[in-house]
């Protein structure tokens, strides 16, 4: 299988402070890895390296061979795609503008056909004119999972791409990533609570593995991860 995303030896820290220590992983195509652990571990933190927007204290993150830590040699050819905890939108752009902007981030130009598509894939037929910050919290998170369709990216980086979902809402999602996985091959990492999501994973991590051995201690001694 081919290799997506590597993460080696990667330390976290948060004003000179461990947070985690010594991850790694590696994540190949068609597999859904879950990152799980409670508040204030560090899946965002984690999740946001991994994406190329924050800079991990050490260690060395890898898409399609492409180096994304220490050094920037990733390009677009990979399309690794990262979904924020909360649904990054055009708040004063309709729902079709928001989504072709965000397939036009890629370098695609989508026809109108296949926006219509998308939308009626999610459940949002009818919407395409409606403004994006009407939408309601899980209908944000419909339009970013209608993006995944009209792209196709070959990693998808998820935080908690279920908050916000009714039951349909998430089944959804679990139907999105399962056709990306095995349709287009992609590589799947999400950080979530959502047990649904993560018993539909091939691998779970548990990042507490990861854990530097001082702040072990403060668990003990009653600081909760918050």
């Amino acid at each position: 299988m081919t290799t997506i995303l590597v993460c080696e030896a990667v330390d976290l820290r948060i004003d000179h402070k461990p947070l985690l220590e010594g991850i790694a992983f590696t994540l190949a195509a068609g597999e859904l890895l879950s990152l799980v652990g409670p508040n204030g571990l560090g899946k965002t933190t984690l999740m946001r390296c991994l994406a190329g927007v924050a800079r991990p204290h050490a260690g060395r993150v890898r898409v399609h061979g492409e180096e994304v830590w220490p050094s920037r040699e990733a390009t677009f050819e990979h399309l690794a795609c990262y979904l924020a905890s909360q649904p990054a939108l055009l708040s004063d752009h309709s729902v079709a503008g928001n989504l072709e902007f965000f397939v036009n981030a890629f370098g695609r130009r989508p026809t109108w056909a296949a926006l219509r598509e998308a939308l009626a894939e999610v459940g949002l037929s009818g919407r395409e004119a409606q403004v994006a910050r009407t939408l309601s919290t899980g209908q944000k998170r419909r339009l970013t999972l209608a993006g995944l369709l009209l792209l196709k990216p070959r990693l998808v980086l998820a935080d908690e791409p279920t908050n916000g979902l009714d039951a349909d809402g998430v089944a959804l999602c679990l139907r999105v990533f399962a056709q990306l996985r095995t349709g287009h091959q992609a590589a799947v990492c999400v950080a979530s609570h959502d047990d649904r999501l993560v018993k539909s994973s091939t691998h779970v991590l548990p990042l507490e593995r990861f854990l530097p051995a001082a702040r072990v201690r403060r668990a003990f001694q009653g600081d909760v991860f918050a």
